[in-house]
């Protein structure tokens, strides 16, 4: 910058500053409490979790929205006696989970009172789905 006004140099900087102070104005914002539940949440989105040797090889992915529990059977078979316990608690059942999406409400996982997940008090953090038939009606779980 030897040839350049010393004006110039200066507004330049000047510049760089602002735009500096302007990103880090923004990283401050992500790093809300609020922020920081959305990375959380968003992490959690497209979870996959892990099957337990033995099973009949469950293919899972799991999402949520403020409402429902989504899981996607990825198999090319249905899933019978399916029940999904979330955080070690609440707990849901259904006869068949077919290929392709299902969307669970919250409030269809209870506990042993018969009391609803209350989304609004509580946050999934872990979850165990088990299969009576799967594959060649074999058990399996699955786990996040």
């Amino acid at each position: 910058m030897k040839n350049v006004p010393m004006k110039v140099q200066k507004s330049f900087r000047k510049s760089v500053m602002e735009t500096k102070q302007g990103i880090i104005a923004q990283i401050k914002r992500l790093l809300t409490p609020a922020g920081i539940v959305a990375v959380l949440l968003l992490s959690a989105c497209s979870a996959s979790g892990s099957s337990e040797s033995g099973d009949p090889g469950l293919m899972v992915k799991l999402s949520f929205s403020p409402n429902h529990v989504m899981v996607d059977n990825g198999n090319d078979f249905v899933w019978k006696g399916v029940s999904v316990e979330l955080n070690g608690t609440y707990r849901y059942a259904a006869e068949v989970l077919p290929r392709g999406a299902s969307s669970i409400p919250f409030s269809e996982f209870r506990d042993e009172a018969g009391n609803a997940f209350e989304r609004r008090l509580s946050v999934p953090h872990r979850m165990t789905l088990r299969v009576k038939e799967g594959f060649g009606g074999k058990p399996g779980t699955w786990q996040w």
